[in-house]
This record gives C-alpha cells, structure tokens and sequence, in this order.
C-alpha cells in the first residue's frame, strides 16, 4: 500500500518570490572587509551625519596607509587638529580579543603623537561580533588599557606600525601613551548601529523590508449622492422606513440620529 507524501508547510508568499528573511546581523557576517567598511561608513553618513547633525563630513581610509582610521566622522572642516570622531573597523569572525587591537590603539597614540590628526573624541572599534569578554573589562578600565598597552609594545606593536622603521615606545612618545585619554576608546555594538540605520532611507536596499504597500487613503463621502448610488440609496432608505416608520426619507433622515449616523457610515464605504 502506497503511502501519499505529507504536504508542504505552507509558505508565504514573499518567501517564494525573495527567499525567507535574513537577519541584518548574518548580512553583515556574509560581508567582506571592504564592503564592512562602506556599511560603516553609510551609517555614519544617513544617521550621524544627516540625521543628527553631528558630522560635516565623512571619510572612509581602510587600506594601507590608513593611520589606524578606517571611517572618519569630521565633527569639523578636516584639518590636522580639527575635532574628529574614529569607527575602526574589524570584520572578525569572533569577537575581539584584546591581541586583535593593540597595533591599532599604537597607531592611535604614534598618530595623534605626530599631530597627523587630532586626538578623536571617540574612537569605536566596530565587529559584527562585538568586543569578548576580556575585552571587553579593559575597555571598562582605561588605565588597564594603557598597562597592557605599553606591556605589548614590543611585541606585538613597534613593528607593526609603519613598514620602514620599528617605532619604540620611549622618550615624548612614551610620555604622550603615558598621558592619553583612553576614556575615549571603546566600541559601538553592532545592534546599535543596525537599529540606527534601520530609521534611514537605505535600510531596505541592504536588508530588504522595503516593499510594503500604503494602506490608502480614508475616503470622505461625495456631498451629492452619485447617480451609481441611487439605487443602494433608496433600498437602504426603504429599510429605514421597515425599522421605524413610513415618515423616513432622505431628507428627513438628521431628526433621525441613529438614523443618520448609519447613513454617513453607510456611504463612507459605497
């Protein structure tokens, strides 16, 4: 005896024309640095820029020679010493762990020592998986930060900084990662970010959403009744008549308020 297939959970109908929904947070997994990058660099620009205000301009520098900046909000003109904001992009597929950003904070304190670029107002590193846990306490503790900062230098830092020559953590440089304000460095959550953008005009071009039809429009009723309507006119008038009395007409129908108010209700959806 032949046993019939079970039939297939139903499924909507947007899943067969576009694939069912897919998470921002896995989109931005399944990017590649560069593209990371832009992703970034678009949410500074429709949310923190247009939408706050907060930017004149935004610049994007990943790659080499970036100075340990991928985007740059300018909070004023560009310039060496014009206030900044730093978002430094890690598209891990972990979250970071504190060996993953000590070339940068050196770029960070080895730049703004030169006088390159101002010392950032925030400096955000940015990772579809957010900061680990270790982490995430030095971030907590700026003073943390710049103990195992000078801890790492030589390893993991001198060399790493610029390919012609070791940079060494010593003399006006030392004093300077000495004095830095890591108050000023941590991370934005990527949650943050997806729901920021998420009230801007590009959210559905990245992560669909878009194509939801506009309820229309309440219609008001015409002041004179329409030559198509006479006839649901005069049957609805003749059951006025049957529920209460042969003295209903239409332009008695206001001394009637129960009346009335079904007659508007009534012709609001003819």
């Amino acid at each position: 005896m032949s046993v019939l297939p079970k039939a297939a959970p139903q499924c909507p109908l947007e899943h067969i024309l576009y694939g069912p929904p897919v998470a921002p947070e896995q989109h931005i997994k399944g990017y590649s640095e560069d593209e990371f990058e832009n992703f970034i660099r678009e949410w500074a620009f429709q949310h923190k820029q247009i939408k706050l205000k907060a930017y004149v301009q935004i610049g994007r520098f990943g790659g080499a020679g970036d100075m340990g900046r991928d985007v740059v909000g300018y909070i004023e003109q560009p310039s060496s010493h014009g206030k900044l904001d730093i978002y430094q992009c890690k598209h891990y597929g972990h979250g970071l762990h504190p060996g993953d950003v000590w070339t940068e904070l050196g770029k960070l304190c080895y730049f703004t020592f030169l006088g390159a670029f101002a010392v950032p107002e925030e400096y955000r590193f940015i990772c579809p998986d957010d900061v680990g846990p270790e982490l995430g306490r030095l971030l907590e503790n700026p003073e943390d930060i710049r103990q195992r900062l000078t801890d790492e230098w030589n390893r993991h830092v001198e060399g790493e900084i610029t390919k012609k020559q070791k940079v060494k953590l010593e003399g006006k440089l030392l004093r300077h990662v000495k004095s830095f304000d890591f108050n000023r460095v941590g991370y934005k959550p990527i949650h943050e970010i997806i729901e920021e953008f998420r009230a801007t005009p590009r959210y559905p071009s990245r992560f669909g959403g878009g194509l939801i039809i506009p309820r229309s429009p309440d219609k008001t009723p015409p002041a004179e009744i329409e030559e198509h309507e006479q006839r649901y006119v005069e049957q609805l008038i003749e059951a006025y008549k049957d529920h209460k009395d042969d003295t209903v007409k239409l332009e008695t129908l206001a001394s009637h308020p129960e009346l009335d108010k079904h007659f508007a209700r009534s012709s609001a959806w003819s």
